[in-house]
């Protein structure tokens, strides 16, 4: 079995139909409010094995900063 390199552009990749990921990354990022973030929030980003979009945040927002 080959091995796929997942980081290849693949032929016909750009289309996206039947697809809302557009609209919601648009969506998420006019959203997104940096201010909102304490220092807990990055903590709690940090320490996460795995990050969530809203840990995401956290660590670029402003709160961040210090860390």
């Amino acid at each position: 079995m080959e091995k796929i390199d997942h980081m290849k552009y693949l032929p016909d990749m750009e289309i996206l139909e039947d697809s809302d990921i557009g609209e919601r990354v648009v969506s998420a990022m006019n959203d997104y409010d940096y201010d909102r973030y304490t220092a807990a929030d990055v903590k709690k980003a940090l320490a996460a094995e795995y990050l969530s979009p809203d840990d995401f945040g956290a660590l670029l927002s402003p709160a961040a900063e210090p860390f």
